[in-house]
């Protein structure tokens, strides 16, 4: 009787440590995937900002020319605009909103935070959950939780700029689910596995 009070003692912490480490594993590779599907996004705006954007932007459009913001509107409702991205803004040193496809934020000026001047200086791009209570957000909030994309450009003399593109945050943990979705199955059942094969050893033992 101890020793198939003891076998089932074994059994019940082996499920226990099974359940746990199974929600840790499954937390790990969700997390993975989102930080995958972050950094995905950020390539994909540098490229956006390398191919289509850079050509554009120019001094004329950092000085407010009406022509320069309408080219530069043309592109980003033609080539960028989707299901996937939601806005794009385009950012000054000094804070100033030069072009944005949401007309009334044109010529406002939100000073930059270290993050952004940090963006312009290195040209690293970066990336964030946009925080819908600022007041340059007053317009994203209807759209629900995004992802906000840094990348610099800089005009023909080297003026640099901060390009912006708010993507829906829905369709970045979409490609993280499909990811861990494939790999989940067979973490857990490996974890499984590893169970069952324990009993029978362990009753032997016994």
């Amino acid at each position: 009787l101890s020793a198939v009070v003891a076998l089932c003692q074994f059994a019940l912490a082996g499920v226990i440590a099974l359940v746990v480490l199974a929600a840790i594993g499954v937390h790990t590779l969700h997390r993975a995937a989102v930080d995958q599907a972050i950094s995905q996004a950020t390539t994909y705006a540098e490229s956006i900002a390398n191919q289509r954007f850079a050509p554009a932007v120019t001094d004329a459009l950092a000085n407010g020319d009406p022509a320069a913001v309408a080219a530069v509107d043309r592109i980003a409702r033609e080539q960028l605009l989707n299901d996937r991205v939601v806005r794009v803004k385009l950012w000054t040193r000094e804070g100033r909103i030069v072009y944005s496809d949401e007309p009334r934020l044109i010529n406002e000026v939100f000073p930059l935070d270290a993050a952004d001047l940090s963006i312009l200086k290195s040209g690293k791009p970066d990336a964030g959950v946009s925080d819908l209570r600022a007041p340059e957000n007053e317009y994203e909030r209807s759209f629900g939780r995004l992802l906000q994309v840094y990348e610099r450009v800089q005009t023909a003399t080297g003026r640099p700029m901060l390009l912006e593109l708010y993507l829906r945050f829905d369709s970045v943990t979409a490609n993280a689910r499909a990811l861990g979705g494939a790999v989940a199955p067979a973490f857990l059942l490996a974890l499984l596995a590893l169970e069952i094969l324990q009993v029978p050893l362990t009753w032997r033992l016994v």
